[in-house]
């Protein structure tokens, strides 16, 4: 088993709910989102037979920056209500994401897919984007593979000095190492879990439950 460390930096937007006059964003990347991005570059469709070996890894998130939450609005003509197609209307339209953000991703899974991620995020057969086709990557997504089965694990092992030396973080001040906020699979779901339907299958999503823990 091989673990591989993602650098998702620049404008972003993860959305687990697609709401169409307000589309919020969440505040770390969706497992849909990566995935997704992940068979863009793979030329496959996430919910395709294809990608089934994407949809098995397991994935954490260290949130590096949590970035500012900023808000497009936008005006849309022609848009068609399913309940009355035959009007067209003028809507306007409120697209939040993210900027300044930082996060490292890692994601878990057998050797040959990992290898399979590593080249499609690396060779990419078509856009790589953060969320939103908009937003795309503004560095290298990929920092690293390393041996190992559990993804939070390799985020903890990954220090700031590794970061720093690869241009992914700026020089820290002392006592700027504070703790950071991680994101992984709840192992014993709690009332403070979070349920995230996020989970791309192939015939919908299914929900993750996860924990939220600063270490």
């Amino acid at each position: 088993m091989k673990t591989i460390i993602l650098n998702l930096r620049g404008l972003q937007s993860w959305g687990s709910s697609n709401k169409h006059v307000q589309r919020e964003t969440r505040g770390d990347p969706t497992f849909s989102g990566v995935i997704g991005m992940i068979c863009s570059g793979a030329g496959v469709r996430p919910e395709s037979d294809e990608a089934a070996e994407f949809r098995g890894l397991s994935m954490a998130v260290r949130v590096q920056l949590e970035g500012r939450k900023l808000c497009d609005y936008q005006t849309a003509r022609g848009f068609r209500n399913i309940a009355d197609i035959s009007t067209a209307l003028n809507i306007q339209v409120w697209k939040y994401y993210l900027s300044d953000a930082c996060f490292l991703v890692a994601l878990s899974g057998k050797n040959r897919v990992i290898e399979s991620v590593e080249k499609a995020l690396t060779y990419p057969k078509y856009h790589l984007y953060l969320g939103r086709m908009a937003f795309p990557p503004c560095s290298p997504i990929v920092v690293c593979t390393m041996d190992g089965s559990n993804p939070h694990k390799a985020l903890l092992d990954i220090k700031n000095d590794f970061l720093e030396e690869r241009g992914i973080l700026p020089k820290l001040s002392p006592g700027d190492d504070s703790a950071k906020r991680y994101v992984v699979l709840s192992k014993s779901p709690s009332v403070s879990s979070e349920k995230i339907k996020d989970m791309p299958t192939s015939d919908g999503y299914a929900v993750r439950i996860v924990d939220h823990v600063h270490q």
